[in-house]
């Protein structure tokens, strides 16, 4: 016995909404609108199973998506997951603030800031451990990158030499 064909609010016209479907950069997104723009095309508009079938999902997600799509609009078709890690930050706003400011000086035993230092600061002010990469992650966060000019091989040519090369390179 198949289902009832899914009611589908007009919020946006199938023009428009092949537009988004066309234009959209995210890989989840961009799959929702597909299967709205093929439920609600002129041509032939498909059923939940059959957008399900091109698609690669089931039914019932399929439906789904068109629940939140008819509740919410546009925004029910976004990526929920996005920025969301389910994990609660190490430090706080107000601790991420301290060390921002702590940042700006030089670190205690001077050179520069690393993630290590930065791991070792977290587990004094927050009192948790956290790895070294975690400390060069919170240094990435509040904007901070390596500042320092790559290494030169110890037998690299002066820029004398280096004249007489290019001169002399054909």
């Amino acid at each position: 016995m198949p289902a009832h064909r899914l009611e589908i609010t007009g919020h946006l016209t199938p023009q428009e909404i092949r537009k988004h479907y066309r234009t959209c950069r995210s890989v989840v997104e961009r799959e929702h609108w597909q299967i709205l723009w093929l439920m609600t095309r002129e041509s032939y508009p498909c059923s939940a199973e059959e957008a399900a079938a091109v698609t690669g999902r089931t039914p019932q997600s399929v439906r789904s998506i068109i629940r939140r799509y008819n509740k919410e609009g546009s925004n029910g078709l976004k990526d929920k997951r996005r920025g969301h890690s389910g994990r609660k930050t190490v430090l706080t706003k107000k601790q991420q603030e301290q060390l921002f400011q702590e940042l700006q000086c030089e670190p205690s035993d001077g050179g520069l800031w690393t993630g290590p230092k930065v791991a070792l600061w977290v587990k004094l002010h927050a009192k948790v451990p956290v790895s070294n990469v975690t400390g060069w992650q919170y240094l990435r966060l509040l904007g901070f990158s390596i500042q320092v000019p790559r290494p030169q091989h110890s037998e690299a040519a002066t820029p004398a030499e280096q004249t007489v090369w290019k001169k002399n390179w054909k």
